[in-house]
Protein backbone atom coordinates (compact mmCIF):
# COMPACT_ATOMS: atom_id res chain seq x y z
CA UNK A 1 0.00 0.00 0.00
CA UNK A 2 1.35 3.43 -0.93
CA UNK A 3 1.99 5.77 1.98
CA UNK A 4 1.46 9.52 1.72
CA UNK A 5 4.26 11.68 3.14
CA UNK A 6 2.81 14.06 5.70
CA UNK A 7 4.27 17.39 4.66
CA UNK A 8 3.28 20.48 6.66
CA UNK A 9 2.35 23.80 5.11
CA UNK A 10 5.08 25.05 2.79
CA UNK A 11 7.69 27.28 4.36
CA UNK A 12 8.70 29.35 1.36
CA UNK A 13 5.37 29.09 -0.48
CA UNK A 14 2.49 30.72 1.36
CA UNK A 15 -1.00 30.62 -0.10
CA UNK A 16 -2.78 33.95 -0.23
CA UNK A 17 -5.43 32.48 2.07
CA UNK A 18 -2.99 31.71 4.86
CA UNK A 19 -2.67 35.39 5.66
CA UNK A 20 -5.87 35.02 7.68
CA UNK A 21 -4.46 32.03 9.56
CA UNK A 22 -4.60 28.34 8.83
CA UNK A 23 -7.88 27.82 10.66
CA UNK A 24 -9.77 25.83 8.06
CA UNK A 25 -11.47 22.55 8.93
CA UNK A 26 -12.80 19.48 7.07
CA UNK A 27 -14.76 16.86 8.99
CA UNK A 28 -17.26 14.07 8.68
CA UNK A 29 -17.74 10.34 9.16
CA UNK A 30 -16.22 7.20 7.67
CA UNK A 31 -17.79 3.73 7.71
CA UNK A 32 -16.87 1.01 8.29
CA UNK A 33 -14.15 2.67 10.31
CA UNK A 34 -12.18 -0.55 10.82
CA UNK A 35 -11.34 -0.56 7.09
CA UNK A 36 -9.69 2.88 7.03
CA UNK A 37 -6.00 3.36 7.75
CA UNK A 38 -5.65 7.09 6.99
CA UNK A 39 -7.43 10.11 5.51
CA UNK A 40 -5.59 13.12 4.13
CA UNK A 41 -6.53 16.30 2.28
CA UNK A 42 -4.56 17.74 -0.63
CA UNK A 43 -5.09 21.15 -2.30
CA UNK A 44 -5.27 20.14 -5.98
CA UNK A 45 -4.99 23.82 -7.02
CA UNK A 46 -3.26 26.25 -4.70
CA UNK A 47 -2.76 30.01 -4.97
CA UNK A 48 0.76 30.72 -3.77
CA UNK A 49 3.31 33.48 -3.46
CA UNK A 50 6.98 32.57 -3.69
CA UNK A 51 8.70 33.98 -0.61
CA UNK A 52 11.97 34.06 -2.55
CA UNK A 53 11.04 36.07 -5.66
CA UNK A 54 7.52 37.23 -4.59
CA UNK A 55 5.91 35.90 -7.76
CA UNK A 56 2.25 34.94 -7.43
CA UNK A 57 0.93 31.93 -9.32
CA UNK A 58 -1.47 29.00 -9.15
CA UNK A 59 0.03 25.55 -8.60
CA UNK A 60 -2.23 23.04 -10.36
CA UNK A 61 -2.65 19.24 -10.42
CA UNK A 62 -0.97 18.88 -7.04
CA UNK A 63 -0.55 15.32 -5.76
CA UNK A 64 1.04 13.79 -2.66
CA UNK A 65 4.70 13.12 -3.25
CA UNK A 66 4.85 15.81 -5.95
CA UNK A 67 6.43 19.25 -5.82
CA UNK A 68 5.32 22.83 -6.30
CA UNK A 69 7.90 24.73 -8.31
CA UNK A 70 8.21 28.45 -8.93
CA UNK A 71 9.02 28.84 -12.63
CA UNK A 72 10.46 32.29 -12.04
CA UNK A 73 13.25 31.34 -9.62
CA UNK A 74 13.21 27.53 -9.63
CA UNK A 75 12.55 27.04 -5.92
CA UNK A 76 10.48 23.97 -5.06
CA UNK A 77 9.16 22.02 -2.10
CA UNK A 78 6.80 19.05 -1.65
CA UNK A 79 3.06 19.45 -2.08
CA UNK A 80 1.48 19.98 1.37
CA UNK A 81 -0.98 17.39 2.68
CA UNK A 82 -3.11 17.52 5.81
CA UNK A 83 -3.78 14.33 7.83
CA UNK A 84 -7.03 13.59 9.63
CA UNK A 85 -7.58 12.51 13.19
CA UNK A 86 -9.92 9.51 13.14
CA UNK A 87 -11.99 8.28 16.05
CA UNK A 88 -11.80 4.50 15.64
CA UNK A 89 -14.89 4.07 17.82
CA UNK A 90 -17.36 6.51 16.25
CA UNK A 91 -15.93 6.87 12.76
CA UNK A 92 -15.77 10.65 13.11
CA UNK A 93 -12.75 12.31 11.46
CA UNK A 94 -11.40 15.85 11.47
CA UNK A 95 -8.74 17.66 9.47
CA UNK A 96 -7.67 20.98 10.98
CA UNK A 97 -5.16 23.67 10.07
CA UNK A 98 -5.96 23.75 6.35
CA UNK A 99 -5.62 27.14 4.64
CA UNK A 100 -9.12 28.57 4.03
CA UNK A 101 -10.39 29.83 0.71
CA UNK A 102 -9.21 26.71 -1.16
CA UNK A 103 -10.68 23.41 -2.45
CA UNK A 104 -9.37 20.04 -1.32
CA UNK A 105 -9.53 16.42 -2.43
CA UNK A 106 -9.60 13.66 0.17
CA UNK A 107 -7.41 10.58 -0.12
CA UNK A 108 -8.59 7.58 1.87
CA UNK A 109 -6.23 4.65 2.42
CA UNK A 110 -8.12 1.48 3.26
CA UNK A 111 -7.38 -2.18 3.81
CA UNK A 112 -8.61 -2.77 0.23
CA UNK A 113 -6.63 0.02 -1.45
CA UNK A 114 -6.76 3.75 -2.13
CA UNK A 115 -9.94 5.77 -2.69
CA UNK A 116 -9.01 9.22 -3.97
CA UNK A 117 -11.23 12.25 -4.43
CA UNK A 118 -11.02 14.25 -7.65
CA UNK A 119 -12.16 17.81 -8.29
CA UNK A 120 -14.12 17.94 -11.56
CA UNK A 121 -14.85 21.67 -11.44
CA UNK A 122 -14.47 23.55 -14.74
CA UNK A 123 -11.06 25.01 -15.49
CA UNK A 124 -10.45 28.36 -13.84
CA UNK A 125 -8.07 30.86 -15.36
CA UNK A 126 -5.68 32.69 -13.05
CA UNK A 127 -7.87 35.78 -13.45
CA UNK A 128 -10.99 33.88 -12.38
CA UNK A 129 -9.17 32.52 -9.32
CA UNK A 130 -7.97 36.00 -8.35
CA UNK A 131 -11.57 37.22 -8.67
CA UNK A 132 -12.52 34.55 -6.09
CA UNK A 133 -15.69 33.71 -7.99
CA UNK A 134 -16.77 30.52 -9.74
CA UNK A 135 -15.59 29.86 -13.27
CA UNK A 136 -17.89 31.42 -15.84
CA UNK A 137 -20.02 28.88 -17.70
CA UNK A 138 -23.00 29.03 -20.01
CA UNK A 139 -26.06 27.78 -18.07
CA UNK A 140 -27.16 25.56 -20.99
CA UNK A 141 -27.82 21.89 -20.28
CA UNK A 142 -25.02 19.36 -20.86
CA UNK A 143 -26.68 16.75 -23.07
CA UNK A 144 -25.98 13.10 -23.87
CA UNK A 145 -24.73 14.25 -27.27
CA UNK A 146 -22.30 16.62 -25.56
CA UNK A 147 -21.00 13.76 -23.40
CA UNK A 148 -20.52 11.53 -26.44
CA UNK A 149 -18.65 14.29 -28.30
CA UNK A 150 -16.27 14.84 -25.38
CA UNK A 151 -15.76 11.09 -24.98
CA UNK A 152 -14.85 10.78 -28.67
CA UNK A 153 -12.23 13.52 -28.31
CA UNK A 154 -10.62 11.45 -25.56
CA UNK A 155 -10.71 7.97 -27.02
CA UNK A 156 -9.88 8.96 -30.60
CA UNK A 157 -6.95 11.22 -29.77
CA UNK A 158 -3.55 9.95 -30.90
CA UNK A 159 -1.71 8.70 -27.84
CA UNK A 160 1.60 7.10 -26.92
CA UNK A 161 -0.41 4.89 -24.56
CA UNK A 162 -2.25 1.85 -25.91
CA UNK A 163 -4.89 1.86 -23.17
CA UNK A 164 -7.02 4.99 -22.73
CA UNK A 165 -10.33 5.34 -20.95
CA UNK A 166 -12.43 8.06 -19.37
CA UNK A 167 -13.24 7.55 -15.70
CA UNK A 168 -15.45 10.65 -15.37
CA UNK A 169 -16.92 13.39 -17.51
CA UNK A 170 -18.51 16.32 -15.68
CA UNK A 171 -20.46 18.78 -17.82
CA UNK A 172 -20.75 22.47 -16.95
CA UNK A 173 -22.87 23.97 -19.71
CA UNK A 174 -20.40 24.92 -22.42
CA UNK A 175 -17.45 23.52 -20.45
CA UNK A 176 -16.53 20.00 -19.37
CA UNK A 177 -13.91 18.28 -17.23
CA UNK A 178 -12.76 14.69 -17.68
CA UNK A 179 -10.61 12.37 -15.61
CA UNK A 180 -8.61 10.26 -18.03
CA UNK A 181 -6.65 7.10 -17.29
CA UNK A 182 -3.93 6.05 -19.73
CA UNK A 183 -1.40 3.24 -19.77
CA UNK A 184 1.32 1.89 -22.02
CA UNK A 185 1.54 -1.86 -21.56
CA UNK A 186 3.21 -4.47 -23.72
CA UNK A 187 1.00 -6.56 -26.00
CA UNK A 188 1.25 -8.49 -29.26
CA UNK A 189 0.73 -5.36 -31.37
CA UNK A 190 3.00 -2.85 -29.63
CA UNK A 191 5.80 -4.93 -28.17
CA UNK A 192 8.25 -3.17 -25.87
CA UNK A 193 8.34 0.62 -25.64
CA UNK A 194 11.54 2.69 -25.67
CA UNK A 195 14.02 1.74 -22.92
CA UNK A 196 11.58 -0.72 -21.36
CA UNK A 197 13.25 -3.06 -18.88
CA UNK A 198 11.78 -6.55 -18.75
CA UNK A 199 7.98 -6.17 -18.57
CA UNK A 200 6.95 -2.66 -17.51
CA UNK A 201 3.93 -0.37 -17.62
CA UNK A 202 3.58 3.40 -17.75
CA UNK A 203 0.43 4.61 -16.01
CA UNK A 204 -1.00 8.13 -16.08
CA UNK A 205 -4.04 9.86 -14.64
CA UNK A 206 -4.86 13.29 -16.04
CA UNK A 207 -7.51 16.00 -15.85
CA UNK A 208 -8.56 17.25 -19.30
CA UNK A 209 -10.66 20.34 -19.92
CA UNK A 210 -13.03 21.04 -22.82
CA UNK A 211 -15.17 23.85 -24.15
CA UNK A 212 -17.93 24.17 -26.71
CA UNK A 213 -16.73 26.66 -29.27
CA UNK A 214 -18.75 27.80 -32.32
CA UNK A 215 -21.08 24.83 -32.02
CA UNK A 216 -18.45 22.11 -31.56
CA UNK A 217 -16.47 20.69 -28.65
CA UNK A 218 -12.71 21.06 -28.42
CA UNK A 219 -10.06 20.23 -25.87
CA UNK A 220 -8.56 23.29 -24.20
CA UNK A 221 -4.86 23.11 -25.00
CA UNK A 222 -1.99 23.40 -22.54
CA UNK A 223 -4.13 23.32 -19.38
CA UNK A 224 -4.39 19.58 -18.71
CA UNK A 225 -3.29 18.46 -15.27
CA UNK A 226 -1.15 15.35 -14.87
CA UNK A 227 -2.06 14.01 -11.44
CA UNK A 228 0.11 10.90 -11.65
CA UNK A 229 2.70 9.45 -14.00
CA UNK A 230 4.22 6.18 -12.83
CA UNK A 231 6.57 3.75 -14.52
CA UNK A 232 6.55 0.36 -12.82
CA UNK A 233 6.97 -3.39 -13.29
CA UNK A 234 3.97 -4.97 -14.98
CA UNK A 235 3.28 -7.11 -11.92
CA UNK A 236 2.97 -4.02 -9.75
CA UNK A 237 0.64 -2.40 -12.30
CA UNK A 238 -1.60 -5.48 -12.38
CA UNK A 239 -1.73 -5.57 -8.55
CA UNK A 240 -2.84 -1.94 -8.10
CA UNK A 241 -5.97 -1.13 -6.07
CA UNK A 242 -6.60 2.57 -6.61
CA UNK A 243 -9.88 4.21 -7.58
CA UNK A 244 -11.13 7.80 -7.92
CA UNK A 245 -14.41 9.14 -6.49
CA UNK A 246 -15.78 12.55 -7.47
CA UNK A 247 -17.81 12.97 -4.27
CA UNK A 248 -14.60 13.15 -2.25
CA UNK A 249 -13.15 15.91 -4.43
CA UNK A 250 -13.52 19.67 -4.66
CA UNK A 251 -14.37 20.13 -0.98
CA UNK A 252 -14.46 23.87 -0.51
CA UNK A 253 -13.18 25.46 2.68
CA UNK A 254 -14.64 28.96 2.93
CA UNK A 255 -12.67 32.06 3.81
CA UNK A 256 -14.13 31.65 7.30
CA UNK A 257 -12.69 28.13 7.49
CA UNK A 258 -15.94 26.13 7.24
CA UNK A 259 -16.69 23.21 4.88
CA UNK A 260 -19.57 20.83 4.23
CA UNK A 261 -19.68 17.60 6.28
CA UNK A 262 -18.19 14.69 4.35
CA UNK A 263 -19.58 11.15 4.46
CA UNK A 264 -17.16 8.43 3.39
CA UNK A 265 -18.62 4.99 2.71
CA UNK A 266 -15.94 2.39 2.05
CA UNK A 267 -17.33 -0.22 -0.37
CA UNK A 268 -17.00 -3.95 0.17
CA UNK A 269 -15.13 -4.10 -3.15
CA UNK A 270 -13.50 -1.37 -5.21
CA UNK A 271 -15.23 -0.57 -8.52
CA UNK A 272 -12.93 -1.29 -11.50
CA UNK A 273 -14.84 1.27 -13.59
CA UNK A 274 -13.34 3.99 -11.39
CA UNK A 275 -9.67 3.02 -11.56
CA UNK A 276 -7.27 0.13 -11.07
CA UNK A 277 -8.50 -3.00 -9.27
CA UNK A 278 -6.35 -6.12 -9.12
CA UNK A 279 -7.90 -9.03 -10.97
CA UNK A 280 -10.36 -6.88 -12.94
CA UNK A 281 -10.70 -7.25 -16.69
CA UNK A 282 -9.41 -3.73 -17.56
CA UNK A 283 -5.84 -3.55 -18.84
Amino acid sequence: MMRIPLIPVLVWLLSSATCAGENGRIGGTVTPVEKVTSITAVPRSLDVTCASCKRKFTARANAPGGTIKCKACGKSLPVPVYPAKIDKTTGLFEITGVPPGQRYDLIVETTSGRIEGVDLSPFESDLERLRKGPARVNPRAFSAEDREAVSDLITKAKQFENFVRCLYIAGHGDKATALVEKARVQDDKTGKFHSEKDSEAIWRVELWYFRKWFGGWERVSNVEGVLYRRRMPRGQYDAMNWIFVDKLGGIEVSDAGASRPVTIQIPSRLDPKLGRVAGAASR
